[in-house]
């Protein structure tokens, strides 16, 4: 029987052996296929949640188990675990836990190393929840990215005796591997896309638009449509910044990306370059009207002001279009130019008075290039003392004594007066306006603080504000410095600011104006009837004194409607309680009618034009009691 027995057991080993060797290529080839099914997912690039969702099923089929599960770690509470896929878990599973109570996965992100467990109740890592629904041994492989442990994939069975040999925890681990490499990529993915979005408004950012921009230019043949840049850059964004803090100013970019998505339409991009400037690039646009009426059309959704905090804000833009169908050289070369092009037409634009566009032309580079040049030359004339300050009086119309004075300063270049308008606008646009305010502030009460000592004690000086000063944020300590440091008391020192500058926008206006009342000083506004607002728009502002411009009095004293309007204003100026200051006074008859409506003040060149320190010191009677200053003093 025995050497009968020897065959049969010969036969029989070759074919166990046989059939485990072919359940190992059907697991082998099971494994691929399940395996094939992930990496086309991560091939397509297939949303995160979707590969996750089959590598847990995957490994339930290939494993033949009943609770597959992925834990990912917190990124706002790096102690928790969270479920974010699984495979024949139980609803009632926890979808969140302690790390140090996460079981068998818990323990294999802790150690960035596979756990298996085979008597799940008895060891001492078992979450209670699994081990009352059943399970009786599993396994966890750690989930990585760029080696380091984020979570932690969890295969588990309810079967009695079953035990997860080498060949199981190699499989785990494989497709723990490729639920890592959908992680990494996610993470690779968000982190480019993070290179090419702006991340407070979510709009692209600068190097997405140039990256467009460069591809439509690329297609451009010289003939027919071309891409036309759009430069939008918002008008007194930092002086919502500077007053109500720079988080209502983000809130407020926010608002105004929003406005900007819901008016210009796909493919046209829209693009934040940083802080308050934006782009526009409409590709295929075959005439410049088309890209001006995106312009205008973004011009109209910035007009309605915007709520913000619980208040209104309002912003304009100033905007800059370039278009060319025929730029020649490399095409990312063209795109820095169009952009330069672009910016170089916002300029104009915003000179030109904001809240308008611009198309560029190529004389605009040329008076930019000559602007550069000035504006050296006027970054010297202040660093070398080439600036100075004249003084008009202001007079009482019925003594015909100077009670006052307006500062305004000028610029002795190369031995001829430059007046304001002829570098006042370019210190603006530079800035360079805030060190010759200061300036001119410093030297005007240093010279009040002279007529006060030798006795024009009542002498009041007043002072022009530009809207770069206003929207300087240390403007009041400013103020309140120079003040301190001359010894003028603070009742003596008007500051002017012209109407369209405090129409602009009226409730961060109304507080910037209260916070320098408060100093004491006192508030005008210059050049009255100027702009755009009415005494009853103005009511609201905490202002002092109304200077009425000089085309309210160049024919008062021959035209009578001239002087019936004239007349008006000066009665509902006095029934709002301002006091007022006529300007441009420059013959006697107007002087005469204005004594005749009831003005009290005025300057102009019949009383004197602007002059130096020492002269308009000797227009002054001496003060009995005090000694007279001398014209040199």
């Amino acid at each position: 029987m025995s050497e009968l027995a020897e065959p049969a057991d010969g036969l029989v080993a070759p074919s166990v052996r046989g059939a485990a060797m072919l359940r190992r290529l059907e697991h082998r080839q099971h494994v691929l296929t399940e395996m094939v099914r992930v990496q086309r997912s991560l091939a397509r690039r297939a949303p995160l949640q979707e590969k996750l969702d089959l590598v847990t099923a995957a490994v339930a089929r290939v494993l033949d188990v009943e609770l597959v599960g992925i834990r990912l770690v917190d990124q706002d509470d790096t102690d928790q675990l969270v479920m974010v896929a699984g495979a024949g878990l139980d609803p009632s599973s926890p979808t969140r836990s302690p790390v140090a109570g996460s079981g068998v996965g818990g323990a294999a992100f802790r150690t960035n190393d596979l756990v298996c467990v085979d008597a799940y109740d008895d060891h001492p890592a078992a979450m209670p929840a699994y081990s009352a629904h059943g399970v009786r041994s599993a396994m966890g492989v750690p989930v990585q990215q760029f080696g380091r442990a984020v979570g932690s994939i969890v295969a588990a069975t309810l079967r009695p005796g079953r035990r997860f040999d080498v060949t199981d925890r190699e499989t785990l681990r494989a497709f723990a591997d490729q639920a890592s490499i959908a992680l990494t990529e996610q993470h690779l993915f968000a982190a480019m896309q993070q290179g090419y979005v702006d991340p407070l408004t979510g709009l692209a950012n600068r190097l997405r638009l140039h990256e467009h921009l460069t591809a439509d230019l690329e297609m451009t043949t010289g003939a027919g449509a071309g891409p036309a840049v759009l430069f939008v850059d918002l008008d007194g964004f930092k002086m919502v910044n500077d007053t109500l803090g720079h988080g209502v100013g983000d809130e407020l970019l926010v608002k105004v990306a929003e406005r900007l998505r819901s008016v210009v339409a796909a493919p046209a991009l829209v693009a934040r370059l940083g802080g308050d400037e934006f782009a526009v690039l409409v590709p295929d646009v075959d005439e410049v009207g088309t890209a001006t009426g995106v312009a205008q059309a973004v011009l109209d959704c910035l007009g309605p002001a915007f709520e913000v905090s619980g208040q209104d804000v309002s912003v304009s833009a100033s905007i800059g279009v370039a278009w060319d169908r025929r730029r020649p050289g490399r095409a990312a070369d063209a795109a820095v130019d169009m952009l330069r092009c672009a910016d170089t037409a916002m300029y104009r634009a915003k000179s030109a008075g904001r809240s308008r566009w611009a198309v560029f032309e190529q004389r605009m580079q040329d008076d930019l290039v000559r602007t550069l040049a000035r504006e050296k030359e006027l970054r010297r004339a202040v660093e070398t003392d080439q600036l100075t300050t004249h003084f008009q009086p202001v007079v009482d119309l019925v003594t015909g004594v100077a009670i006052g004075a307006e500062a305004l300063v000028r610029w002795n270049r190369e031995g001829t007066l430059v007046l304001p308008a002829g570098f006042v606008p370019l210190a603006e646009e530079t800035g360079l306006i805030v060190p010759v305010g200061r300036q001119v502030l410093r030297e005007a009460l240093a010279l009040t603080r002279l007529l006060h000592e030798s006795g024009h004690r009542a002498m009041i000086m007043s002072v022009n504000l530009s809207v770069r000063e206003l929207e300087s944020p240390t403007l009041v300590a400013d103020v309140a410095a120079a003040l301190a440091h001359s010894g003028v008391p603070a009742r003596a020192l008007v500051l002017e600011l012209t109407e369209s500058t405090l129409i602009r926008d009226v409730d961060v206006m109304t507080g910037r104006l209260s916070a320098l009342r408060e100093t004491g000083v006192r508030i005008a506004i210059d050049d009255f009837g100027t702009g755009y607002s009415s005494l009853s728009r103005l009511r609201g502002l905490p202002i002092d004194i109304l200077k009425i411009d000089r085309s309210f009095v160049s024919a008062v004293d021959h035209d009578p409607q001239d002087a019936a309007v004239l007349r008006a204003v000066l009665a509902l100026a006095a029934a709002l309680g301002l006091e007022v200051v006529v300007e441009g006074v420059e013959r006697a008859a107007q002087r005469d009618v204005l004594v005749e409506m009831g003005a009290r003040t005025a300057q102009g060149w019949l009383f004197s034009p602007a002059v130096p320190a020492r002269a308009f010191r000797s227009l002054l009677p001496p003060v009995p009691g005090h000694r007279h200053l001398p014209p040199t003093a």
